[in-house]
């Protein structure tokens, strides 16, 4: 990966347009699982989370971190999380439990975000971080290719369940360590 950033770095590529295109391509996941399936929706999360990845890691290699470059990489993260989700309705999740599964996931980045304008760092704090949700959703759309719907929706319950779980260790977190 740091080669790839080197040689992105060397044509001094915009970061900016490097998240533009992960998000540009993460409004394809539900086209992909509605018309091709587990496997193209899989490849089309991969590839916007790899691009996702390599947006930040440029501009920290390019030194063009910046308070818009940090908001579009924020904004982009929630519409990827949606379109993600809303590709997983394609492939059997009950909606409700997407729904649910929606809520505790942006309650997770709205307290990281929250807490981190108060002073509060939140890196590493609960079960599911993006990373964690991401391999998650990969591994759920691999399976439904195996097993059956309602088991694949149970499975989805266990993501409802650690993702409300890391959102209560964070608001534990922050209680313990406000005025600290």
């Amino acid at each position: 990966m740091s080669s790839l950033v080197a040689y992105l770095g060397r044509y001094n590529i915009d970061p900016s347009i490097i998240s533009v295109l992960a998000i540009s391509i993460s409004l394809l996941a539900p086209l992909a699982s509605y018309l091709y399936g587990a496997f193209f929706f899989i490849a089309v999360v991969f590839s916007s989370s790899f691009l996702d990845v390599l947006d930040g890691m440029l501009a920290r290699y390019l030194d063009r971190t910046s308070k818009l470059g940090s908001f579009i990489d924020s904004f982009g993260d929630r519409v990827s999380d949606s379109m993600y989700l809303l590709g997983l309705y394609f492939l059997g999740i009950d909606a409700i439990y997407l729904y649910l599964g929606l809520i505790s996931t942006f309650l997770i980045s709205y307290i990281r975000s929250k807490a981190e304008s108060i002073g509060i760092k939140m890196e590493g704090i609960g079960f599911m971080e993006r990373g964690e949700r991401i391999l998650f959703i990969i591994l759920l759309a691999l399976l439904s290719v195996f097993l059956d719907t309602r088991i694949v929706n149970l499975i989805f319950i266990a993501y409802i369940i650690l993702t409300t779980a890391t959102v209560v260790q964070r608001i534990i977190f922050i209680v313990n360590n406000v005025g600290k």
